[in-house]
Order: structure tokens, then C-alpha cells, then sequence
């Protein structure tokens, strides 16, 4: 085996005993990859046959080589050593270990915006969970395509279907995304009142039907820049008792609504690890637009940014810093459509419980965090598990955020106040991606707090 200490130390050696500094690369060898087709492998590398490279470079290239593959989800563990084959050439061997690529998952989903919500405001009702199965086909035909199908019952009845080829031109620079979901529910948030959703439900009726077909275009030319282009079409059936509770819920005493979406994103992602990064940046841009013809019944643009920056301290600490904001017009808004704080990772932490909705928001989140504890355990599981990270961090943060609503704030008192929220929490990263976090946290409303989340703060 190729990968053995001794022949681990002397790859290093080799490099290090380089009579020049630069060199050609004579030959990359790929290994481990049972399924996975060596041109997806080689596509994230920052180095090629024929390269010639500084010597002193070589740590850099390899490192950020296997980041880029550790983000392609398809391996456990990457490997990368250089040799020197005399003559002032280089050998690159990289070893892979694959993940399972089949999925029949069991669903078992939250129907509220977060677990916190669900446990405490809600009870842990079971009624408001979601099961069903998730048919997960990932990597076919060794080419990092992915095939899902999904099917939900409880709070809502989903039905989704969704393919995505990665490359779909020789020069692996254009994928493709085809999609289409529809559901039904008999219960639904319908206004916010108080910053806390108000809830219909009518057992004998759907109150609210969503259908929605498209496509995505994805551009990636350099590895760690993507351009994407997503079009769809959309429609929205709700009930007469829902139109009745809230009569801008599609807006305008509309009972039906339906709409071409068109939305451009940029993403420039420097992270060494996207689940849980820890070095490195992210801009994503997006810029959208609701309605498309004069047939379309809702018109509506917006804008967004997010930047995140993450700095490594030394001595196990780690600085992370984001800042977010949207704008949006016109400010009359379909109330199924229009978000501000409180939706996915959109809020303040310690306001976990509430919604404020609104036109216009900014956020700001700075956390510092320090390793207590990192390793791998060898589970003796077979190759797909036998190598199981475990990563503790112990961390501080401070958030702040303003949503600026000029349709929404009746009632509801921390539409356009200034938002802030401070703790230390717990955050454990682990095998195939996942992430818990545990956080104490006072708001500025003088509430302190423990909340969970299942997902890093990006």
C-alpha cells in the first residue's frame, strides 16, 4: 500500500530535499476511489500534469486540494503526498476513502422554523412533525450526480422529485439542477402577531396547496467560484378560510397566485470545510425577481448579501465574524413570500422564538471559539465509518441585527427596534457533515435562554 509510514516519511523527505525550487509534475495517481471517476477527483485539484510549481508552495496546493475534496461530500478521507522522482519532477498520490452514496432515509422533520420552537412553544406536539423517506442516490455512474426523491405525510403532505448533474459540458464547467415539488397543508402560520406566528388548522380542508417546477444553471470555471441562474414557476392555492384570517396572505384578497421566478447567485467560498468552517470566507450574492409577465399576480425584487470570514488565532482559538443584510420592494408583500429574521439561519441569536417580519434587514454575528477537543476513533465498521472525527468547541459570541417593516409592524414590537443578543455555548462537529450547537443566551429583551441547533452559524 502506497500510503504505509515509511513510505509517508519518505515522500516528505523527498519534498524537502528538492535541489530546485520549482518543479514539473511528472504524474498524479489516484487511489481508493471505488466508484468515484478519477476526472471528478482531479477536477478539485490545484495542480495538474505539466504544472511547474514552487517548491515552497507544495504544503499550500496540497492542503487547499484536499479541502476542495473534502467539500464535494463524496469522501471520509482524503490523503495527498507528493514524491520526488529525480530529474526536478514531481509524483502526486492521493488515496480516497468513499461514503455510502445510497440513502433510504427515514424522514422524521419539524414542521415549526426551529427545534426550539417546536419543544417548548409547541409542546413537542408529534402531530407537527413530518415522516416519511428521503431515496437518496448520490455519485451515479461515479460522477457526482445526484438523484433524490422525496415523500413526506403529517403536518404536510410533500411530494419532490430532483436531479442534478454537475457537469454537463467537456470542459466540466456547466452543471444542471431539474426539480419539482408540490404540497398540501391543513395547518399553516397565516399572520404574525406579537412577533410570534399565529397558526389555522382545518382538519377537514387543505387551507394551502403549493406546486413549483424549475431548473438551475451553475457556472464554475475556478473551483471555489460558482455562478448559478435558477428559474422556476410557481402556484399558490389557499383555502376561503384562510383568505378570510389574513387577506394578504397571496396579497390582495387573492385565493390564487402564481408567478415565473427568476434569481442570479453569486458564491466566492474560500472555507477549508463548509459544515463547519474554521478558515477562510464566503460571499454569497443574490439578487431576485417574483414575476415575470404581465400575467403573473405578484411582483417583487430583492437583494442580498452574506459575508463570512473565519480566522484561525493559534493555540486552538478561532475568530468568526458574518454580516448579512436584504433590501426589498415593493413593501406591500405576500405574506407567504416576504422574510425577514426568524426563517432558516436568518436571526439573532436569542430570538429563536420569535418572527420579525419586514422588507429590509441587517445582521451581524462575531463569535470566538477554542478546540477543547479533536479526534478521530478508528470504529472498526468497515470503510465507509471506520474513521469517526469528533470536535468539541467551547465559544463566545455577541449578535446584533434591525429589520426595517413598513407593512408588517402592527402588533408587533420589535419590527424596526434595534436587536441584540450575547453567550457561550458548546458546538460538536462529527462524521458526514453533522453539527450541534448548544447556546446560553440574554437578549435585549432581558431573557436568557438555552437554545439548540442542529446546523452551523455560517
Amino acid at each position: 500500500m502506497i500510503f504505509r509510514s515509511s513510505v509517508m516519511l519518505w515522500c516528505l523527505m523527498s519534498c524537502c530535499f528538492l535541489s530546485s525550487k520549482a518543479a514539473i509534475i511528472k504524474k498524479i495517481l489516484v487511489s481508493g476511489n471505488v466508484k468515484t471517476q478519477e476526472f471528478i477527483i482531479l477536477r478539485e485539484l490545484t495542480f495538474k500534469v505539466g504544472d511547474t510549481i514552487a517548491v515552497p508552495s507544495i504544503s499550500d496546493k496540497i492542503t487547499t486540494s484536499k479541502q476542495n475534496l473534502f467539500n464535494l461530500q463524496l469522501f471520509n478521507n482524503v490523503k495527498i503526498f507528493c514524491v520526488d522522482s529525480t530529474k526536478q519532477e514531481l509524483e502526486f498520490y492521493i488515496d480516497v476513502k468513499e461514503r455510502w452514496y445510497f440513502y433510504p432515509i427515514p424522514i422524521m422533520e419539524l414542521a415549526d422554523r426551529n427545534l426550539n420552537v417546536w419543544w417548548v412553544e409547541q409542546n413537542h406536539n408529534l402531530k407537527r412533525l413530518n415522516v416519511g423517506a428521503v431515496i437518496l442516490q448520490r455519485n451515479i455512474r461515479g460522477r457526482n450526480e445526484t438523484l433524490a426523491a422525496v415523500l413526506e405525510t403529517g403536518f404536510t403532505n410533500y411530494i419532490a422529485l430532483q436531479y442534478e448533474l454537475p457537469f454537463i459540458d467537456k470542459k466540466l464547467h456547466q452543471g444542471l439542477q431539474l426539480s419539482s415539488s408540490f404540497y398540501t397543508n391543513k395547518e399553516t402560520a397565516y399572520r404574525t402577531y406579537n412577533n410570534k406566528q399565529l397558526f389555522l388548522r382545518d382538519d377537514n380542508h387543505y387551507v394551502k396547496s403549493r406546486f413549483q417546477a424549475g431548473a438551475i444553471w451553475r457556472y464554475r470555471k475556478a473551483i471555489r467560484v460558482r455562478h448559478s441562474v435558477e428559474a422556476n414557476y410557481t402556484t399558490y392555492h389557499i383555502s376561503d378560510t384562510l383568505l378570510k384570517a389574513n387577506p394578504d396572505f397571496l396579497l390582495g384578497k387573492r385565493s390564487f397566485q402564481q408567478f415565473a421566478l427568476l434569481r442570479y447567485l453569486l458564491e466566492i467560498d474560500y472555507r477549508d470545510y463548509k459544515p463547519y468552517p474554521l478558515k477562510g470566507y464566503l460571499i454569497n450574492f443574490q439578487a431576485t425577481r417574483w414575476g415575470l409577465t404581465p400575467w403573473d399576480n405578484i411582483h417583487m425584487s430583492e437583494i442580498s448579501f452574506l459575508g463570512s470570514y473565519y480566522v484561525p488565532l493559534g493555540h486552538k482559538f478561532y475568530w468568526y465574524q458574518s454580516l448579512k443584510f436584504k433590501t426589498s420592494a415593493p413593501s406591500a408583500q405576500a405574506y407567504n413570500i416576504q422574510r425577514a429574521m426568524g426563517y432558516l439561519q436568518d436571526y439573532v441569536r436569542g430570538y429563536e422564538y420569535y418572527v420579525i417580519d419586514g422588507q429590509h434587514f441587517g445582521i451581524l454575528r462575531n463569535e470566538l471559539k477554542y478546540c477543547f477537543f479533536k479526534k478521530r476513533f478508528d470504529t472498526g465498521m468497515g470503510d465507509r465509518i471506520d474513521d469517526l472525527p469528533l470536535n468539541l468547541y467551547i465559544k463566545a459570541y455577541y449578535d446584533c441585527g434591525f429589520v426595517k417593516d413598513n407593512f408588517w409592524s402592527k402588533n408587533n414590537p420589535l419590527n424596526n427596534t434595534y436587536l441584540q443578543g450575547y453567550g457561550v455555548g458548546i458546538d460538536i462537529s462529527t462524521f458526514y457533515d453533522m453539527v450541534a450547537r448548544y447556546e446560553l443566551t440574554r437578549n435585549a429583551l432581558g431573557e436568557t435562554k438555552i437554545y439548540i441547533a442542529l446546523k452551523a452559524n455560517i
